[in-house]
């Protein structure tokens, strides 16, 4: 075999590729024809003709890569000409073996329970949607493993046997941020297996981070109105603590529409979506199209980012750590308003700790304080008791959770809400 037709050769040998023409020929020529060089065998090669160790490992990096660009090119022409069948069960997304390696490790009755589980997510069940990618499943299950494991050391041979008791002891074992992860998994568990076979109901209603889930119908898009909304500004002249702000008119209930939303890249049914206008955002502009209501953005000082994996990252630090990030600009007034919607997408079962901070900064004494959510899995998660504990002295009515997926078909969410509430209407 000639030298020359491994690509790249020319420049790794610019001065002596004659003097090591025949020695590097024959290395090559060895393993490009599919005999197994060990290393020592290599080195000893090598130093039968005088080769340095630096030029041998030129050599085999040299090699490698010819028979890589190799056998892409026949991997590439073989199944173009039907002279190759692709095996797709010996080509599994690593994820997907992980998943199936380790429900093979479970109980037998175990076992089926959440393999049937993956198959809802994976979009197979009896009400189709679309897909959950193996990698989102393999993290859920990861989450769940542990809890599995407990309960079945502890005689659980199926999950039609677990209780409440087991859902909130499983809690309790962790740190508040993993304990919400938990009870994020495993509400994603028992909903699609309640789907597929209506076998479970309201285990999670006394967890220790969980709230009972709350059921709700879809709706069609039924119109989407556009408005121009008197938001609060940024700015020194905006409104502090100190200075109430101007409302809208003072024979119905002065309504703040307060949000955080975060554009960038989103969870989206399993995978990502990259968004130029955050879900929250979406929906307070539907609700401010809807209800005479101010409205004042919540944004961090220090941005969160725009990737998805690196924003969890930092949610869970400060869930952990019991963080208050601190917010730009200054702070409204509540002197004026009635009611205050409080509005934020859903991190681990949880609004981010951003808004810990504005309710904690304000006067909620008298006020009526609804919350409002866009989320992947948890509806409203703990915002409820969360709000009740922060929002000092504020009531606590009915909110709005909507699937961020499903954010901009919500009018007629919004306008159900509107009326069951009695929000004034613009």
């Amino acid at each position: 075999m000639r030298l020359a037709a491994i690509p790249g050769q020319a420049s790794l040998f610019p001065a002596t590729r004659t003097l090591h023409a025949s020695v590097t020929a024959g290395v090559a020529g060895r393993i490009l024809g599919g005999e197994d060089l060990a290393p020592a065998q290599a080195q000893a090669l090598a130093s039968q003709y005088g080769l340095s160790r630096s030029w041998l490992v030129k050599v085999m990096r040299m090699v490698w890569l010819a028979l890589a660009v190799r056998t892409l090119r026949e991997c590439e022409f073989l199944p173009a000409h039907g002279l190759l069948v692709i095996a797709s069960e010996l080509h599994r997304d690593r994820d997907q073996a992980w998943v199936e390696r380790t429900i093979a490790g479970l109980p037998d009755r175990l076992a089926n329970e959440v393999e049937a589980w993956v198959t809802v997510l994976r979009g197979e069940g009896p009400r189709r949607h679309p897909a959950r990618s193996y990698r989102c499943i393999r993290t859920t299950l990861s989450t769940l493993l542990s809890t599995l494991a407990t309960w079945a050391d502890n005689g659980v041979v199926s999950l039609r046997e677990v209780t409440e008791e087991d859902v909130t002891q499983a809690g309790r074992v962790r740190s508040r941020a993993r304990g919400g992860q938990l009870d994020c998994a495993l509400r994603i568990l028992f909903r699609a297996l309640k789907q597929e076979r209506g076998i479970f109901h309201g285990l999670l209603a006394g967890s220790v981070y969980g709230v009972p889930p709350r059921s709700r119908d879809r709706y069609p898009s039924t119109c989407c109105r556009s408005c121009s909304v008197r938001q609060i500004p940024h700015s020194p002249a905006s409104p502090t603590p100190s200075q109430p702000a101007t409302t809208t008119g003072s024979n119905v209930k002065q309504v703040l529409l307060a949000y955080f939303s975060r554009p960038g890249e989103n969870y989206y049914y399993g995978g990502r979506t990259d968004l130029k206008v955050g879900n929250t955002e979406v929906l307070a502009e539907k609700i401010a199209g809807r209800i005479a209501c101010d409205t004042y953005r919540i944004r961090a000082v220090v941005p969160y980012p725009r990737e998805y994996d690196a924003t969890v990252k930092r949610n869970v630090r400060e869930q952990e750590a019991d963080v208050r990030p601190a917010i730009e600009g200054r702070l409204p007034s509540l002197d004026g308003y009635d009611t205050i919607l409080l509005a934020s997408p859903i991190w681990n079962v949880r609004a981010p700790m951003i808004m810990t901070t504005f309710a904690e900064a304000l006067d909620f004494r008298g006020k009526t304080v609804h919350p409002v959510t866009t989320y992947a899995m948890s509806g409203m998660g703990t915002t409820e008791r969360d709000y009740a504990a922060s929002c000092r002295g504020a009531t606590i009515a009915e909110g709005l959770a909507v699937r961020g997926e499903e954010v901009k078909d919500a009018d007629t969410e919004v306008e159900a809400w509107m009326r069951r509430t009695g929000l004034p209407a613009r």
